[in-house]
């Protein structure tokens, strides 16, 4: 068979060539000019522990701005939420609030209490964001080395109580429904701190980060290359750890706050049901895949769960289930054996190499 090659035909096989050729160099040039992610650390004591910030982006330049950022959030929250401080609002909001009557507060603090709302109800008051007069007896008896009295314990426990405090989304108000009424967010605060930090980072072009609170970790998108963040949970029987985006794990027990009198021993998880501090030894960590605030609820539950104990933990969610009921956010939960040994939450992504800065350094890995 004979082939004829005409010189059109020769053009045209050059021209698809040649087009071929330039585009797979122009592919090679993009992917050359792929930015490189580095991993950029910064650490800042705040809310009375110290927040870790990881990110992943192309300069420091680039990234110092949203770290800065997001430290700023974090200390603009801790001044509304503290109760150490008496000028913050959440202070005021106590002190000032007349029984029945409605008090305009922050789009923050109102997120909060709704928040806490529905962990105490499903936790049937395990969590109760009221408990600020128990958290000041407990914290004095801790420092003084002695139980409170019967007596002063019950008087708390009388100011004490969820449904004596009324919300309202449309109005965006508090009502308190008890005069004296004390308010203590120390069992999620620090998640909703760490919630919109994670935020600033990702309204500023930021979404592979990961916010530590002192071993409460909310992490977004993915590493680069990876398919989550590694976070390991240690003393379970499982010994398995999680690959996690775009969720919160948080860690509560007993393990370094205590009261031990009379050879019982007393945590500063406070029950508010009972007015004292649990004498079961547990440490239990809560995961929160919850779209908007997975931190301040993964914190929340946390807390509720040290209550609870495994028993009403489980109930509440075959009820939850049976009557089909929507839990918040509620992924799952671990419970550690029973015993002297604790779930601890390791550092996350624990294959990459750990820069430590102070707090006003940002630096990436050498």
């Amino acid at each position: 068979m004979t082939i004829f090659v005409t010189s059109k035909s020769l053009f045209l096989w050059a021209l698809i060539a040649s087009i071929l050729f330039n585009g797979a160099a122009l592919l090679s040039r993009q992917e050359d000019r792929r930015p490189e992610f580095k991993r950029f650390e910064a650490e800042k004591k705040l809310m009375g522990v110290r927040f870790r910030l990881v990110v992943y982006g192309e300069d420091l330049q680039m990234v110092r701005p949203a770290i800065i950022q997001a430290f700023q959030r974090i200390a603009e929250i801790e001044a509304r939420m503290t109760d150490y401080d008496s000028n913050s609002e959440l202070m005021r909001l106590c002190r000032q609030a007349t029984a029945n009557v409605p008090v305009k507060v922050s789009q923050d603090l109102f997120r909060v209490l709704s928040i806490a709302q529905k962990v105490s109800r499903f936790s049937e008051g395990a969590f109760d964001p009221t408990v600020g007069h128990l958290s000041q007896i407990w914290r004095k008896a801790r420092q003084e080395k002695r139980l409170p009295s019967k007596s002063v314990v019950e008087s708390a426990v009388d100011l004490t109580g969820w449904q004596k405090m009324k919300l309202d989304s449309q109005c965006r108000t508090v009502v308190f429904l008890q005069k004296g009424l004390r308010l203590d967010l120390g069992g999620i605060a620090k998640g909703y701190a760490a919630d919109e930090a994670l935020r600033e980072l990702r309204l500023r072009g930021f979404p592979s980060c990961l916010v530590d609170a002192a071993g409460d970790v909310t992490v977004g998108d993915a590493p680069p290359g990876k398919d989550g963040w590694k976070i390991a949970i240690s003393n379970l029987q499982s010994g398995k750890s999680l690959t996690v985006q775009n969720a919160s794990v948080a860690t509560s027990g007993d393990r370094f706050q205590f009261l031990k009198q009379d050879g019982k021993v007393y945590s500063h998880i406070i029950d508010p049901r009972t007015g004292y501090g649990t004498t079961h030894r547990n440490q239990v960590t809560a995961f929160s895949t919850e779209k908007k605030n997975p931190g301040a609820y993964a914190d929340a539950y946390a807390s509720a769960f040290s209550v609870m104990g495994p028993e009403l933990i489980q109930s509440r969610l075959n009820f939850s289930r049976q009557n089909k009921v929507r839990i918040e956010s509620q992924a799952g939960f671990f419970l550690p054996p029973t015993g002297p040994d604790s779930t601890e939450l390791s550092n996350p992504d624990t294959s990459q190499p750990e820069t430590r800065q102070s707090e006003d350094f940002f630096g990436s890995p050498q």
